[in-house]
């Protein structure tokens, strides 16, 4: 319980601390990445509903990051997730080809499309995606 009641002080303090960058900045700018995790920690402990109510979050945003915070803990810090479909990596003859999709947690995608029997580096595009700035 005195856990819970000091989360709670905590997300008066983010509120605050997210209305003062709000007001710094122009709009539309990418919310730091040390107030996106502390909001994700706290949603943790109080719940998203209480976070998103006191710091006027995007719901759909805050939840994204929620899963992927415990997906990063479940798979371990440094662990990457990379689904690969035995379709894409068997494709045979034909037409079908592979397809590639990397998705980034900021949102950002990549789609390759390889034309049957085309060869790829895959370690290497996965690695240079996950440098890109």
């Amino acid at each position: 319980m005195a856990r819970q009641r000091a989360a709670e002080g905590q997300l008066g303090g983010l509120g605050r601390r997210i209305d003062e960058w709000r007001a710094r900045q122009p709009r539309r700018r990418a919310m730091p990445e040390r107030l996106w995790a502390e909001a994700v920690r706290l949603a943790g402990e109080v719940g998203r509903y209480r976070v998103v109510c006191c710091t006027r979050l995007n719901h759909e945003s805050l939840s994204r990051r929620l899963r992927e915070a415990r997906a990063r803990k479940a798979c371990g810090d440094g662990a990457r997730l990379v689904e690969l479909r035995g379709s894409d990596l068997l494709a045979t003859g034909g037409s079908a080809g592979s397809v590639l999709e990397l998705d980034a947690p900021d949102g950002t995608r990549l789609r390759l499309t390889l034309a049957a029997g085309q060869c790829l580096d895959l370690a290497a595009v996965v690695a240079a995606f996950g440098r890109r700035p």
